[in-house]
């Protein structure tokens, strides 16, 4: 069994859709989007759009390992009604590990480095 996904990121609209039947359903350009994102996969591979890329690498809690897409000398994939579109693949996720007090930034010995651990810092307390 082989599977390939897509992935997109944006707005959408949802809604209850039928009576006799009713089902959930989501509407709008990402859907669309992110269903040629899994179209033009490949097996066993997650692509995703440059937008989700960015979300993905900016999770807090998971770091995510990606790859542009490149199949030769083309960058990205052809994506009906988009055009040419850069896109990524999803290699591996991790648990990001945070750091701690025991990371010792103060050991520093320049103005760059503690400019750095105080900007580590004050956001460890947000």
């Amino acid at each position: 069994l082989f599977i390939r996904a897509g992935l997109a990121s944006g707005p959408v609209v949802a809604g209850v859709v039928g009576q006799a039947m009713p089902r959930w359903c989501l509407f709008g350009d990402t859907v669309n989007f992110a269903s040629r994102m899994e179209s033009t996969s490949v097996k066993m591979r997650i692509q995703c759009s440059s937008l989700t890329c960015r979300l993905l690498r900016d999770a807090p809690n998971k770091t995510f390992e990606m790859e542009e897409r490149r199949e030769g000398k083309s960058i990205g994939v052809e994506v009906k009604g988009k055009g040419r579109q850069n896109t990524f693949w999803v290699n591996s996720a991790s648990k990001r590990v945070p750091f701690t007090e025991e990371d010792n930034f103060s050991s520093s010995t320049n103005d760059e480095e503690d400019g750095y651990r105080k900007t580590v810092e004050e956001a460890s307390k947000l």
